[in-house]
C-alpha cells in the first residue's frame, strides 16, 4: 500500500463507498456478510449498507464491526489490485523475443553418445575443501542465504504398537462380529452400524470400487456373510455383505429445483413444488415449467440433468432415480439443495453391485506402550549433554534413528523427517530463542499419529550449526557441492580420454556406451526420451553444423558428443502471426509478473519478522 501511495495510486470517497456497499464490493466485506454455505449475502447486509451511508457510528453498536479496520482492508485490497494492474499493463513482448521463442520450439533430430559420470569410479577422484570453497564462491548466487539458518540433529524413537496392543485391537473387532452376525435384516444391519460407529453408507458398489481384499469375496459369499477380521496397514477390518443386486448403470432425468433460501420457509418451497407437479401432470410442458421456475443451471435446458452414473447424485436423489421412480412419472423430493420436481426419462445398462458395511479398529500403541517409550527417551536424554553425545547414542542405541536437517529458518514449522505441526514449530523456536551450538533440547517432543490419535514418535533435538546470512559454509552444503566438483573432475578425465577422437562409435566403445538417437527434440522440451533433461546437449546440437560431430559437452549426468542430422528452419514471422504469438507470451508473463513484483517488494522492504518469538 505504501508503494502504491508513492506512485499516486489511491481510493476516492465514491469508490470506497462502492467497495463497502456497491457492485464492486471488496472481498474483505464479502467475507463478513456472505453465508459460506449458500454464498449469498446475509439479509443484515442491507441494514449495514444503509447505516454506512447515513450513520457509520451505529455500525459498531449493531454489528460489532470496526468500520475503520474494514475500510482499511478494502482500500488496501483495491490499491494492491491497481498496483498489480499497473505492473501487468507494462508487460510487452518485443519482436526479437517472439523470434527467439519460435526458435525454441523448432524440432531437431540428432545422434549422441553418452558417457555417464559413473563410468569413472569415485576412488579415481579426490575432492578437497579448497575446491569446495572455490566452487561455492564461483556460484555464489546458488549458495547465498537470504537469512540466517540453523542445522539441527534429531534423535528419533518410533513408538510401535506391541503384540499385546494388536491382540487387544483384534479382540475389540471380534466383539463387533458377534452383534453383526446377529443382525438378520438390512434395517438391523443399518442400525447396528450406526449404533456402533461403523462404516455404512447404504450405497451399492461395483467390484472395482471395493478394496482388494473384498473384490472377489463380496461377490462370491452369500448375502449376510461376515468377512474377517483381517489386517490392512494399521487396522483390523470386519465387513458384512448387506445386499447384492443388479443396479442400473446410467439414468437420464430432469428436475426443477426450488431452494429453501433465508427468509423462505420449507413449507412454502414444498407447496410450490407440489403445485408444479400438478401442473406438469395436467400436461403442461416440463421444459417450459423448468425455464420459467427453475433456479439452477439446468433451467435453460428444460431441467435436463443428462445421464448420471450410480452415486453421481446426492443420496436421496440417487435412490429415487435409480430404484424408486417409474419412467415418465413425476415425483417431489427434498435434498440438501431444496425441493425438487423430478422425472426419470431413460435408463441404460446394469451391473451387479454389492451393498457392504464395515468396522475398523486401529492397531494403536496403548498408554503402557507409550509410557515405556517415553521412559526410554528420558533415559537417553539424561545421558546426553551435547549434540555430539546425542548423535553417538542415537546411532548406537537400538530403536533410535539419527537425522540431520539443515537450513531451518526461524519461522519454519517443519523440518526434514519431522512433519509440520506444533512439535516441529516448538523445536525450531527453541533452536532460535534458547539454544547455543552443541546444546541438546531440555524437552522431549512427541508426535501424534493423526488418524489413530496416539503418540507414535519421540524426538530429542540438538543444535549442530548456525549458518549466518550470506555465503554458505562448506559444511552446510558439502554433499551437494562435492557431487558437482567430483562430476566436473570426472568430466575432465573423460574429455582427456576422448582426446581428438570424433568418431562417436569409437568413443562409445571406449566407455562401453552406445550411440543413440534423439528425435523431435527442442530447446524448450524439459525431457527428451533416451537422453533425459540435458539442455546443454540440445543447445550443442543446434550449434553444431549438420552431420558434424560436436566437441565433448559436459551435461548434468555425464559427458556427451552429438551429431545433428536434421534441423527445422524457422519461418519468418508474418504480420498475421505476430499478434497471436504475442498474446500467448504476454499471457505467460502476466501470470508471473504479479508474483515476481510482490516478491521483489518484500525483499527490498525494511521489515523485521519477529513472529518466531511468539509462535
Amino acid at each position: 500500500r505504501n508503494t502504491a501511495e508513492k506512485m499516486g495510486i489511491g481510493v476516492g470517497k465514491a469508490e470506497l463507498e462502492d467497495l463497502m456497499t456497491g457492485m464492486n464490493m471488496s472481498p474483505a466485506v464479502q467475507r463478513v456478510f456472505t453465508n459460506p454455505q449458500t454464498r449469498q449475502l446475509y439479509q443484515e447486509f442491507g441494514q449495514f449498507a444503509q447505516l454506512y451511508k447515513t450513520n457509520k457510528k451505529d455500525i459498531n453498536k449493531y454489528f460489532q464491526i470496526d468500520v475503520k479496520s474494514l475500510e482499511d482492508q478494502a482500500i488496501s485490497g483495491a490499491m494492491t489490485q491497481k498496483l498489480l494492474s499497473v505492473v501487468q499493463k507494462s508487460v510487452y513482448t518485443p519482436k526479437w523475443m517472439l523470434e527467439m521463442e519460435q526458435q525454441r520450439t523448432l524440432p531437431i533430430d540428432f545422434k549422441f553418445v553418452p558417457v555417464p559420470f559413473a563410468s569413472i569410479k569415485d576412488t579415481e577422484v579426490t575432492v578437497t575443501d579448497a575446491e569446495l570453497k572455490a566452487y561455492i564462491s564461483d556460484h555464489a548466487k546458488l549458495f547465498t542465504n537470504e537469512e540466517e539458518t540453523r542445522t539441527a540433529g534429531f534423535a528419533m524413537l518410533t513408538v510401535a504398537p506391541s503384540s499385546a496392543d494388536s491382540a487387544a485391537a483384534r479382540t475389540k473387532i471380534e466383539d463387533r462380529a458377534i452383534g453383526l452376525r446377529a443382525a438378520t435384516t438390512v434395517s438391523a444391519d443399518s442400525m447396528y452400524f450406526a449404533d456402533n460407529y461403523g462404516n455404512y453408507s447404504g450405497m451399492f458398489f461395483k467390484k472395482d470400487q471395493l478394496p482388494p481384499y473384498l473384490k472377489d469375496t463380496a461377490f462370491k459369499m452369500p448375502v449376510g456373510s461376515v468377512i474377517g477380521p483381517y489386517i490392512d496397514a494399521d487396522n483390523y477390518y470386519l465387513a458384512k455383505i448387506v445386499a447384492r443386486q443388479s443396479v442400473v448403470d446410467l439414468v437420464r432425468s430432469r428436475h426443477i429445483l426450488i431452494p429453501v433460501k433465508e427468509g423462505t420457509s420449507d413449507a412454502a418451497a414444498k407447496a410450490k413444488v407440489d403445485s408444479l407437479k400438478k401442473v406438469a401432470e395436467s400436461g403442461v410442458s416440463f421444459d417450459s415449467l423448468a425455464r420459467q421456475f427453475g433456479t439452477d443451471a439446468t433451467k435453460d435446458k428444460g431441467g435436463d440433468l443428462g445421464f448420471a452414473g450410480y452415486g453421481g447424485m446426492v443420496k436421496p436423489f440417487n435412490d429415487l432415480i435409480f430404484f424408486k421412480a417409474q419412467i415418465g412419472t413425476f415425483y417431489t423430493l427434498k435434498t440438501q439443495f431444496g425441493w425438487h420436481l423430478v422425472q426419470v426419462k431413460e435408463r441404460k445398462g446394469s451391473s451387479e453391485m454389492v451393498k457392504i458395511g464395515s468396522f475398523n479398529e486401529v492397531i494403536a500403541a496403548s498408554d503402557a506402550t507409550t509410557a515405556a517409550a517415553l521412559a526410554k527417551a528420558n533415559q537417553l536424554r539424561e545421558k546426553c549433554n551435547t549434540t555430539a553425545e546425542l548423535e553417538k547414542m542415537a546411532k548406537t542405541t537400538a530403536g533410535w534413528q539419527w537425522r540431520t536437517t539443515p537450513n531451518l529458518k526461524r519461522n519454519d514449522f517443519a523440518g526434514g523427517d519431522l512433519e509440520a505441526g506444533e512439535s516441529s514449530r516448538n523445536i525450531i523456536k527453541w533452536l532460535y530463542t534458547s539454544a547455543s551450538v552443541g546444546d541438546v533440547s531440555p524437552a522431549i517432543y512427541n508426535y501424534e499419529n493423526k488418524t489413530a490419535n496416539y503418540t507414535n514418535k519421540y524426538v530429542i533435538a540438538g543444535l549442530q550449526r548456525i549458518t549466518p546470512k550470506g555465503l554458505q559454509a562448506v559444511e552446510d552444503v558439502r554433499d551437494q557441492v562435492a557431487l558437482k566438483v567430483r562430476n566436473q573432475k570426472k568430466a575432465d578425465i573423460i574429455i582427456k580420454k576422448i582426446g581428438t577422437q570424433t568418431d562417436m562409435t569409437a568413443v562409445g566403445a571406449l566407455f562401453q556406451s552406445e550411440v543413440k538417437d534423439a528425435g523431435n527434440a527442442s530447446m524448450n522440451a524439459p525431457f527428451v526420451p533416451g537422453l533425459g533433461a540435458e539442455p546443454k546437449v540440445i543447445a550443442a546440437a543446434w550449434k553444431t553444423p549438420l552431420n558434424a560431430t560436436s566437441k565433448p559437452v559436459i551435461g548434468d549426468n555425464g559427458v556427451f558428443m552429438v551429431q545433428p542430422i536434421n534441423k527445422a528452419a524457422a519461418q519468418p514471422l508474418t504480420p498475421e502471426m505476430i499478434p497471436n504469438l504475442r498474446r500467448q507470451l504476454d499471457g505467460q508473463m502476466l501470470q508471473q509478473a504479479g508474483q515476481t513484483f510482490f516478491q521483489a517488494l518484500r525483499k527490498n522492504a525494511s521489515v523485521t519478522d519477529n513472529r518466531f518469538n511468539f509462535f
